[in-house]
């Protein structure tokens, strides 16, 4: 099913990619403190990116303008 430019199946590969690369990264650090600090920093940066996603996804499919019509205008 197509909603906007995406479709279902692009935005689960892109969250799957995602989840992998996390695993990844998780993964390769030690338990120390200062690598500790660095996952902490790289799991702000990675919910900061979810976000951003989920509001271009929501601006797709319009529900952006559904919350904040006079922000994104949707119809033309």
């Amino acid at each position: 099913m197509l909603v906007g430019n995406l479709d279902y199946a692009s935005v689960s590969i892109f969250v799957t990619k995602l989840e992998i690369n996390f695993c990844r990264i998780y993964n390769r650090l030690s338990i120390s403190f200062v690598n500790m600090q660095h996952f902490f920093i790289f799991l702000l940066q990675f919910c900061l990116l979810a976000c951003r996603f989920m509001v271009d996804f929501w601006r797709e499919i319009g529900l952006m303008g559904c919350l904040w019509p006079e922000t994104f205008l949707t119809k033309e």
